[in-house]
């Protein structure tokens, strides 16, 4: 991400639920990658849904390489939350 474009809490509110909405197909085509990245955004910023939702993509390697260690260090930050 650019300099450029810097995230906002608003950002990080609407990233996850349109993941959720690429990730289930809601309202636009089922696309795991993208459910990841908008994931992986609000997560970067601390949004404790988005870290858990992105450790399940990790656990099921949807859109993202399967990774356990990932997807457990994902859960780990979560619960911590």
């Amino acid at each position: 991400m650019s300099s450029a474009v810097r995230p906002t809490w608003a950002t990080r509110m609407r990233s996850t639920p349109s993941g959720k909405c690429h990730y289930d197909g809601q309202n636009v085509p089922q696309d795991y990658a993208e459910a990841a990245a908008l994931f992986r955004l609000a997560a970067d910023l601390g949004h404790l849904d988005a870290q858990f939702r992105l450790g399940l993509t990790y656990r099921e390697g949807l859109g993202v390489p399967q990774d356990d260690r990932a997807a457990a260090r994902l859960f780990r930050r979560a619960a911590n939350k």
